[in-house]
């Protein structure tokens, strides 16, 4: 009996170890890896419809958060804005040929110079979306102290030094050393400066810029432009004297446009008008003062079109103590273009009743001009100028010119 149960217990045993080794041993050793068992499906073994995967959301990288917010559609930082300054320059030069013979102050051999008449440095600045403030320094050759001109260093002025506020739409406030209301004004109409200035500045009565408080305001969709000043009233290359408020410079000028229809014809239309008063005090040299005031007023037509540029330009001064003595200026200009090239020509004459009758200056200049460019500009022309009373004093003017202008 005893053998016949261990019989059965060894069977048991037996059959128990077999059923062991054919199954898979579910326990692992702690810290022992479990080999992972690639898995290969085809088209018949994968199932018809899986099971969607599960579609809890998870947190992204950080690095794909970065990428995301480097996309076009990504929200963008707001950057404070900051005062940007802008650096411009103009340039003005020249080569002339003398053409006056001896009797008239020249050479009877011509004589020829290159010289750089202005050189113009720009500082602009944007302080706030309703102020801006600009800066510029006017490099030239000016006859100083020095008895000998021709040593005299090439000088820089400061021309304009002001900030502008908007006090309104198209309504501006202007403080510092600024453009007058008149000179640039007819410059940029005609748009020669690089050549020649227009008649009042090149005669010396009107200062192109000044130092002083200015308005500068425009109405009716622009039709209408008015710029007023007080201003020292001896321009920017002299320190002010000093005056009673009274005889500081006043003046003013309104600008009308009248035609708004651009497809007019007559859209290049402009009327200027000017008036301006300064004071001055009279001494006899005997201890008499007389105080007597300047007054100027004229105006001028202006016409720009595609093919043609005219203007007129008539100023009358009183400026006598009795109101009778004066000068007179009279100056038209014309340009006829034709795309890059354009014939210009100038007559200006201005005479003046508080000295000679016959002291009537005279000055015409002609030329062609090619502007490639808005920033450059070249000039072939010819200028002469004269009195009528000074004839043979070495005053007088003939001269050809190769002029040009580049800015950037």
């Amino acid at each position: 009996m005893v053998k016949f149960l261990s019989k059965i217990a060894f069977i048991s045993f037996l059959a128990t170890s077999v059923a062991s080794a054919q199954s898979p041993d579910t326990t692992k050793p702690e810290g022992a890896e479990t080999p992972k068992t690639e898995v290969k499906t085809t088209e018949e073994t994968k199932p018809a419809d899986p099971k969607p995967a599960d579609t809890e959301t998870k947190a992204a990288p950080k690095d794909e958060v970065g990428k995301a917010m480097n996309r076009e559609d990504a929200p963008k930082k707001k950057h404070k804005k900051h005062s940007r300054v802008k650096i411009g320059a103009e340039f003005h030069g020249n080569w002339n040929m003398d053409l006056r013979d001896e009797e008239n102050g020249g050479n009877d051999i011509k004589e020829s110079t290159f010289n750089v008449t202005r050189m113009y440095v720009t500082a602009k600045a944007k302080m706030a979306s309703w102020l801006t403030a600009r800066t510029t320094l006017d490099f030239g050759y000016y006859m100083g102290s020095i008895p000998d001109a021709k040593n005299d260093p090439n000088l820089a002025y400061i021309k304009y030094a002001y900030f502008q506020a908007k006090v309104a739409p198209e309504q501006y406030i202007l403080f510092g050393t600024q453009a007058r209301v008149w000179v640039g004004t007819m410059d940029e109409i005609f748009g020669y400066r690089y050549v020649m200035k227009s008649a009042m500045d090149h005669f010396k009565l009107f200062d192109s810029a000044d130092t002083g408080v200015a308005y500068n305001g425009s109405f009716m969709n622009k039709m209408v432009t008015v710029n007023a000043g007080v201003f020292n009233g001896n321009g920017y290359k002299d320190p002010a004297p000093g005056e009673e408020l009274p005889n500081n410079l006043i003046e003013a000028r309104v600008t009308v446009k009248p035609i708004q229809d651009k497809a007019s014809p007559l859209h290049g239309l402009g009327i200027h008008l000017y008036f301006g008063t300064k004071g001055y005090q009279f001494d006899d040299g005997l201890g008499n003062i007389d105080d007597f005031r300047a007054n100027v007023f004229g105006g001028a037509i202006s016409f720009n079109h595609k093919f043609v540029d005219f203007m007129l330009e008539a100023m009358m001064i009183k400026n006598g103590m009795d109101g009778d003595e004066g000068a007179m200026v009279i100056s038209p200009y014309i340009a006829v273009k034709w795309e890059k090239f354009a014939f210009f020509a100038n007559y200006a004459m201005y005479t003046d009743s508080n000295r000679d009758e016959d002291d009537t200056w005279t000055r015409i200049v002609a030329g062609i001009s090619w502007k490639p460019k808005k920033n450059f500009a070249l000039s072939l022309n010819y200028q002469m100028e004269s009195n009528s009373g000074h004839k043979g004093d070495g005053n007088d003017k003939s001269a050809i010119f190769v002029s040009t202008m580049f800015k950037y």
